[in-house]
Order: structure tokens, then C-alpha cells, then sequence
């Protein structure tokens, strides 16, 4: 690879870094630009004259690891190959330069930044209009006008188009799960994103696995795409062969012990998470815009923050494409 990848502020910089450490490797976090130039260098670490540190977490999505070979043999190792795979799946890249900087060897390239297609918020809120094919889907008697559903479904698309972190309150009888799971679904459709849903209650979680989200897939299927999700049952939903044996064995069972018969029973608060693919949606810090929408109102007052891109581990997820 040419070393002319390298902008000369750059270049003389890692010139001066490796001098500096007099010819040991050293390791730096570079950018590119999108022309592929790299216009960034930074040091994270100083090693020996045949290792240096590749600390983990110095890099973010788009950097890439870059490092010096003392020896001019610009050959990844069989460590420098196995860090560059590592470093790959969160899309870093990795690259070799020699003590002069006159040779670039790119292992591994930056990952290019992926393309996202925004939603039409007002698209997604006539998806759930009387005109729409969700009206559609249920039918004109089972059907109702919803303007503070449409309300909610629209600043939810917001959020899944600037991330971020929203708080939406809502009433009896406006649709909650209609509005978020409609944008949901569009984003996964037009950018291939999942989405964790988290309920609170299996009764919540056994109403959108078995009405809302089958509804909505027939309503927004395409002649190309056809919504899916998937529930995903919590560990303690599960009844296990071990635990049982964990709990009561047979030499301390009685012949007639109906529970080494049939098993433990799952705990009743079993977690019983649901997926549905698309973005998460849980909670965070960002986008200070707070809605509230009232059963049958399309004003947007607010009284509240923030629904996160990248969210945090939900107690009781749902997700699907």
C-alpha cells in the first residue's frame, strides 16, 4: 500500500513519535477521510523493539490501529493478524508502517460508515391513518382514527432518525404499541436495523407477539419484504432437566413426589423478553425533547426527555427484520 495515504502532517508526525521512542514500536489510532487519506494520528501506547500494547478500547468505529515494524519487514505477525480480526469486528482497521515511514501496509481497512435512510415522519403517521394500511388491515368496523397515536408514531420516527433518547407519555386509548412498533418496523424495512422492545408484563408481551405484531405484518408487508420478529423467552422461563435434578434428586424424592415427576415449576415472575428487528429504543441521554401525547389529540405539548439509538441492556427484550 502507498505510504502517500499519508498527509505529511501526519507522516512527519509518526516520524517523530517513533524517533522519539528511538525505533521501538509504537501504536497509533489514525483517520481516514473519505477519500481514504488519513488526516489523524494520535499515540496510545510505547513497547519494545518487537511488541507494543494494543490496548483494547482506544479506537472507535472508522479509526484505524496503526504500528511500526522496527525490523522493515512490513509481514503482519500471526498476533498482528489475530488483533487486526479482533479489532474488525468493531470496525476498526489495522495497519503496519516502517521506523522511516516510507511504507504503509494496510491489514485491515476502515469500515466505511454505513448509509441510513431516514423515515418521513408524516409517511409513518398516514401508515396509521383511515386511509392507511393498517385501517386496511383491521378493517373499517375494528378500525379507529387515532390522532394522538399518529402524533407519538411520528416523533418516534424522530428519534429513530437522530437518536438519541425520548420519553413519551401517553394515556389509555391513544395506541402506544401501534406507534412505536410502526416506525420500527419502517426502519428495519429501509435499513436492515433491529429494534429490542422491553415490556414490563407478559400480559403486554403475549399482546403484541400474538395480535399487534402479526396485524402489522400483514399490513406493512411488501411484495420484497415481509416483517418478522421473534420472542425471546428470559432464562427463568425455562424449565431445565438439571434444575430439577439440582433441586430434588431421586434418592431424596418420594416414589409419589409429583415435583420430581413433572419438573420445577418456572417462577411465576418469569423474564420473558420479545424482539422485534429494526433499533433499540430503551432509555439514555441525548435529544431533550419531551412529548406528551392525550387519547384523541394531535397537539404536541411536552413534559418530559428523551429514546436511545443504542439504548442500554433491557431486563425483558423483543426483537425482529
Amino acid at each position: 500500500m502507498s505510504v502517500e495515504r499519508l498527509v505529511p502532517a501526519v507522516r512527519a508526525m509518526l516520524q517523530a513519535e517513533i524517533a522519539a521512542a528511538h525505533g521501538r514500536e509504537v501504536s497509533f489510532v489514525v483517520r481516514a477521510d473519505p477519500n481514504g487519506m488519513i488526516v489523524q494520528a494520535r499515540v496510545v501506547a510505547r513497547g519494545t523493539v518487537d511488541a507494543v500494547l494494543a490496548l483494547p478500547g482506544v479506537a472507535e468505529r472508522g479509526d484505524m490501529l496503526l504500528h511500526n515494524h522496527p525490523s522493515g519487514v512490513l509481514d503482519p505477525s500471526g498476533a498482528d493478524l489475530a488483533v487486526a480480526a479482533r479489532l474488525h469486528d468493531g470496525g476498526v482497521g489495522f495497519g503496519i508502517v516502517d521506523n522511516a515511514v516510507t511504507a504503509l501496509y494496510v491489514v485491515v481497512e476502515c469500515p466505511r460508515a454505513r448509509s441510513v435512510s431516514r423515515l418521513d415522519p408524516v409517511a409513518i403517521a398516514d401508515l396509521l391513518s383511515e386511509t392507511g394500511p393498517v385501517a386496511r388491515a383491521l378493517g373499517g368496523t375494528t378500525f379507529e382514527d387515532r390522532p394522538g397515536q399518529r402524533d407519538m408514531a411520528a416523533y418516534t420516527a424522530d428519534v429513530y432518525n437522530d437518536g438519541g433518547i425520548a420519553l413519551l407519555e401517553a394515556g389509555t386509548g391513544v395506541g402506544k404499541s401501534f406507534a412505536y412498533l410502526v416506525p420500527a418496523l419502517e426502519w428495519a424495512r429501509t435499513n436492515g436495523e433491529r429494534t429490542i422492545v422491553s415490556t414490563n408484563t407478559i400480559n403486554l408481551q403475549e399482546q403484541l407477539v400474538g395480535k399487534d405484531l402479526p396485524v402489522l405484518a400483514r399490513a406493512l408487508a411488501t411484495s420484497d419484504h415481509t416483517p418478522t420478529f421473534a420472542l425471546l423467552k428470559g432464562w427463568r422461563g425455562s424449565t431445565r432437566r438439571a434444575r430439577g435434578r439440582s433441586r430434588c434428586s431421586p434418592k431424596d424424592a418420594a416414589p409419589s413426589s409429583k415435583r420430581w415427576r413433572d419438573g420445577p415449576r418456572a417462577p411465576a415472575t418469569a423474564a420473558s423478553p420479545i424482539c422485534l428487528r429494526s433499533r433499540r429504543l430503551t432509555c439514555g441521554t441525548r435529544w431533550p425533547r419531551s412529548r406528551t401525547c392525550a387519547p384523541g389529540s394531535s397537539a404536541r405539548t411536552s413534559t418530559a426527555v428523551s429514546s436511545s439509538r443504542h439504548g442500554v441492556r433491557p431486563p425483558r427484550p423483543m426483537w425482529w427484520s
